[in-house]
């Protein structure tokens, strides 16, 4: 089983802007009351790469229907070790998902931040305890526990990994390997549906647990978040992960045909792109500047529309540099880009510590520069001294095989729970 070089790579790309978009988000829009007002050409076209981790979501999909289709197919796992094995991998993800959510998330906190939406001071606590006691020396007492029930970035890559190695077994279990056309389609209309009912279930279950949110009903909360509340929900999400294994299955077929695949995600990523644009087009026309219905159709819907075409726009581009190429070339041009794969490679370890680093940096940076967020260009500058620290950080733990990165935690947490080995930091040096 040949190693695709376009997902590590687009990986590392996508680790690369966390810790440069998050000091943005966080560390000035977030934490600069005056910023909010702001309208103008650089925060539209920034508001429309924000929330750009459903590109996560989609290498997961990918990897995973590329991954468990040509072990299936050389017969190294049994539909019931498929599925024991996405079972566990994606526990696993949610488990460290859970804990990153209330010890090591850097988002917003009740003494400097604003809420986006409403434009005044918060009065509870959105960051993890370890940002917490290094910024400000004490133990949150306001955490908003409403956070543990909703779905973070790492939650939902397991979700995404649990719900394709579900229907991977159940059709695997009942058909042959090498039919996989009806399977695709599976992919394509679960991804469809899931995408589309959006437009039904957020309407009827997201004031419902807004409620619940507001009253601390813990037991509604619990089936409610995950689905219709926070940054990542299930619905419309989980539809990501579907479209990468669409096309994920077909990478592994032994007759696979470049050129037509080629075909099929170009058709894919125009026209979610171009049906993404329109539909923001008309959303500010006909919504104006009503935030929350905004919040609701143009952050949840047609701005994620509009990223997915992005997203695999990005990966068919990869492709076709690395991928597609003959060997001797496709060797010579990945030994280029070499930094970014290795970013790669821990992306795990960079996302979770990423909040623990930007505020220790920042206790050392705001004696000395007492501005540093007081404009998005300081921000900016502040995250590109996060990402200049972490590549340090990658360079030095190379030298010890990584040995001790999260990813190696997340193998470990997998191989208990499945007793099978996962393969994701086995990544080629060429």
């Amino acid at each position: 089983m040949k190693r695709i070089y376009a997902f590590d790579f687009a990986r590392g790309i996508a680790i690369i802007a966390v810790p440069i978009i998050h000091r943005i988000i966080w560390d000035y829009y977030c934490q600069n009351l005056t910023s909010l007002s702001n309208t103008g050409l650089g925060f539209t076209i920034f508001s429309i790469l924000m929330g750009m981790a459903g590109i996560f979501y989609c290498i997961s999909g990918v990897v995973n229907g590329y991954m468990s289709y040509s072990r299936i197919k050389e017969g190294k796992i049994t539909p019931k070790q498929l599925f024991l094995k996405g079972l566990a991998t994606g526990v696993s993800f949610i488990l460290i998902g859970l804990f990153f959510r209330y010890f090591l998330l850097r988002s917003m906190d009740d003494v400097v931040s604003v809420r986006p939406r409403l434009g005044i001071y918060m009065t509870e606590n959105h960051t993890g305890v370890i940002p917490y006691l290094i910024l400000y020396g004490r133990y949150p007492t306001n955490f908003e526990v409403g956070l543990l029930f909703q779905v973070g970035t790492i939650q939902m890559i397991g979700y995404s990994i649990i719900s394709v190695s579900i229907v991977l077994a159940l059709y695997y279990k009942r058909n042959n390997s090498e039919n996989i056309r009806k399977l695709r389609i599976i992919f394509m209309i679960l991804g469809i549906i899931f995408f589309l009912i959006y437009a039904i279930i957020n309407p009827l279950l997201s004031p419902i647990a807004q409620t619940a949110i507001d009253e601390r009903n813990y037991l509604i909360m619990f089936f409610l978040s995950p689905i219709t509340e926070g940054l990542f929900p299930l619905i419309p999400h989980l539809a990501l992960g579907f479209f990468g294994a669409f096309f994920g299955v077909e990478l592994a077929r032994d007759d696979f045909e470049p050129k037509k695949f080629a075909k099929q995600m170009r058709i894919f990523y125009l026209v979610t792109a171009i049906s993404g644009l329109i539909f923001m087009v008309i959303l500010g026309i006909t919504v104006g500047t009503d935030i929350e219905i905004l919040d609701a159709w143009y952050n949840r819907m047609a701005r994620k529309l509009f990223q997915l075409g992005l997203y695999f726009a990005l990966f068919l581009l990869l492709l076709e540099i690395f991928d597609f190429q003959p060997e001797e070339k496709r060797k010579k041009r990945m030994r280029f880009t070499n930094p970014v794969k290795e970013m790669g490679r821990m992306t795990l370890t960079i996302y979770m510590l990423e909040g623990v680093l930007a505020v220790s940096l920042q206790r050392l940076i705001a004696p000395f520069w007492p501005n540093w967020n007081a404009t998005i260009g300081n921000a900016t500058l502040v995250g590109l001294i996060n990402l200049a620290v972490w590549i340090g950080i990658v360079l030095i733990w190379r030298q010890f095989k990584y040995k001790g990165t999260l990813e190696h935690l997340s193998v470990a947490l997998i191989k208990t729970f499945s007793g099978q080995k996962s393969q994701k930091i086995e990544i080629e040096n060429e």
